[in-house]
C-alpha cells in the first residue's frame, strides 16, 4: 500500500465517483470544494474535509484538481498557486490549450510539478472505474500518480512532455463524441418525424456493422424516453465543443461538422437543457424548423 497522502479540489459529478474509487482502494484523500456540502458523500466513505484548497496543499504529497471551466480554473490557480511548492498537481479538467498552459507555468514556476490529465469518460464511466486518462507533462508525476489513475480508471495514456498535448487529444475525442451524439439525435428526430417507428430506426444502425456503436445503443432509446439524467451535462459538451473550433481555428483546420453542432449544443443550453444529459440535444432538434 502507498504511503503517499492524495488531495482532490473540485467535487462534482466526476470528482465524486473518482474520489470513491480512490478511497475503495485505500488511499489517503483530503478533499475541498467550493460549496462544501458537496464533500459529504467523500467524507462518508473516509475522505478528510478541508476547509480551504491552502489545508488540501499542506496535507497532500499529490493533488487532484477539478474545476468546471477555463477562467474559474485560471483564476482557483493565481489565487492558490502559493501553495504549489514541492508538490505534484494533476488537473482532470478539460481546459483547452491556452488556460492548460497558463495553470502549467503558473505550478512550475511556483516550484511544483505538473501532469495534465483531462479524463474520457462520463460520471457512469467514472463510477464504474471505465473512463480514461489522457495525460501528458512531468512523467515523474504520471508514474508516481498510477497507483491512483489505477483506482480510478481502466486505462492511463500518456502522450509525451509537451504541455498542451493531452488537452488537443481530449478535445479532438470530444468533438467526435459530441458529433455523434448529435448524428442519433438528429436520426432519431427524423425518424419520429417521417412517421418510421424509431424503435426499429435505432435497431437497424444497433446491427449495422459500420454504424453499431456503444453510444447509439444506450442513449437513442434514452432519448425514445425522454430520459436525460445527467452523466455528462449539455452545457459540459457545448463548452467542449467550443474549446475543439477554436483550437481547430487557431490551427488552420476547418471543422464544419462540429461548428455545427457546437451550434447545436448552444442551442440546446438556450433551450433549457444545460443541465441535462448531452443527449437532450434531442429535444432541441426535434423542435428545429427547416431554414
Amino acid at each position: 500500500m502507498t504511503t503517499l497522502r492524495f488531495g482532490w479540489c473540485g467535487v462534482g459529478q466526476m470528482g465524486e465517483a473518482m474520489t470513491a474509487n480512490m478511497l475503495s482502494a485505500g488511499l489517503s484523500l483530503t478533499v475541498w470544494n467550493r460549496s462544501p456540502e458537496k464533500c459529504e458523500p467523500i467524507r462518508a466513505l473516509g475522505a478528510t474535509v478541508s476547509a480551504t484548497p491552502k489545508d488540501v496543499f499542506e496535507q497532500s504529497d499529490v493533488i487532484f484538481v477539478m474545476l468546471s471551466t477555463p477562467q474559474v480554473a485560471v483564476d482557483w490557480w493565481n489565487e492558490n498557486r502559493q501553495f504549489v511548492s514541492g508538490k505534484m498537481v494533476v488537473d482532470c479538467a478539460t481546459l483547452g490549450l491556452e488556460a492548460i498552459v497558463k495553470i502549467n507555468d503558473l505550478v512550475v514556476n511556483a516550484g511544483g510539478k505538473f501532469l495534465e490529465a483531462p479524463v474520457a469518460g462520463h460520471s457512469g464511466m467514472a463510477k464504474a472505474r471505465t473512463i480514461e486518462f489522457l495525460c501528458s507533462g512531468n512523467h515523474e508525476v504520471f508514474e508516481t500518480v498510477s497507483v491512483a489513475m489505477e483506482a480510478m480508471s481502466k486505462k492511463s495514456h500518456y502522450f509525451g512532455q509537451e504541455i498542451g498535448t493531452a488537452s488537443k487529444m481530449k478535445l479532438v475525442v470530444n468533438a467526435t463524441l459530441g458529433n455523434m451524439m448529435a448524428a442519433c439525435a438528429e436520426g432519431v428526430a427524423l425518424s419520429e418525424k417521417v412517421g418510421l417507428n424509431p424503435e426499429q430506426y435505432l435497431e437497424v444502425i444497433g446491427s449495422h456493422v459500420a454504424l453499431s456503436n456503444g453510444l447509439f445503443k444506450l442513449f437513442g432509446p434514452k432519448m425514445l424516453n425522454d430520459d436525460h439524467v445527467p452523466l455528462f451535462m449539455t452545457k459540459h459538451m457545448e463548452k467542449d465543443m467550443g474549446l475543439a473550433v477554436d483550437m481547430s481555428t487557431a490551427a488552420g483546420q476547418s471543422l464544419p461538422l462540429c461548428t455545427a453542432a457546437h451550434g447545436l449544443y448552444k442551442s440546446a443550453v438556450d433551450d433549457g437543457q444545460a443541465e441535462f444529459h448531452m443527449s437532450a440535444v434531442h429535444r432541441t432538434i426535434k423542435k428545429m424548423k427547416p431554414q
